[in-house]
């Protein structure tokens, strides 16, 4: 990675701008004379945005590592082992993570 170094005189005051190839470092320095309106700050961060091409990664995040650990059974209702249940009883899992209710890859089967 080559980086370079230049440094200009410029209207406003000495101006020094650093670059390193591959997007990895962009700096500026600057010392204008006078005050800087909003319009001209805006433009100047436009610019160095555009000629800073290249830093964003047009890539979708990886996400993390694989989950490999199976979620836990940590509540159930009814208990485990209750007798007694009625068929029409609503049967409700809580999980050590969170599930998403409309994909499974297995069917969920009692006896």
């Amino acid at each position: 990675m080559e980086a370079k170094e230049i440094e200009a005189k410029a209207p406003g005051g000495p101006t020094a701008h650093r670059e390193a190839r591959g997007g990895i470092r962009h700096a500026a320095r600057a010392e204008p004379t006078r005050a800087v309106t909003r319009r001209a700050a805006f433009a100047v961060a436009l610019a160095a945005a555009a000629l800073s091409g290249g830093c964003a990664k047009p890539d979708f995040p990886s996400g993390g590592p694989i989950d490999t650990v199976p979620p836990r059974v940590l509540l159930t209702t009814p208990a485990d082992s209750t007798t007694r249940v009625s068929p029409q009883a609503e049967i409700q899992v809580l999980f050590s993570e969170s599930m998403d209710r409309c994909r499974r890859t297995r069917p969920i089967r009692h006896s």
